[in-house]
């Protein structure tokens, strides 16, 4: 890391000479520093915000599909529920009359014996 100093002057008092003297001190100037690791901070905050993002617009697309997935596999067993019992109620009549024909029959069959 590139350290930054500023310049700082101020007046001191020289014993020896019995007066005031203007001095100049190099110090590190810290604010530039401070300033770039908040640049920096927020930076790195904002990609995290984007990459979570992004991972949670990933997991709506995967559940989405989930649902999707879910949604069509219901709807072709409601489809089929719904040909089976179209197809049992053109099928009833005909067991209606088979029924009927095994009555009869073992009506018939137990006046023999009878």
């Amino acid at each position: 890391m590139q350290a930054n100093y500023k310049t700082i002057s101020s007046m001191e008092f020289d014993v020896l000479s019995g007066t005031y003297k203007k001095v100049d001190k190099q110090v590190e100037d810290k604010s530039a520093w401070l300033f770039s690791q908040l640049i920096n901070s927020g930076a790195e905050q904002e990609q995290n915000n984007l990459s979570k993002l992004n991972t949670d617009i990933s997991s709506f697309n995967i559940s989405d599909q989930s649902f999707n997935d879910s949604f069509n596999t219901t709807l072709q067993s409601f489809r089929f529920r719904q040909s089976e019992n179209e197809f049992l109620k053109t099928q009833n009549p005909v067991n209606q009359a088979q029924d009927e024909q095994k009555q009869n029959l073992t009506a018939d069959l137990l006046s023999m014996l009878s």
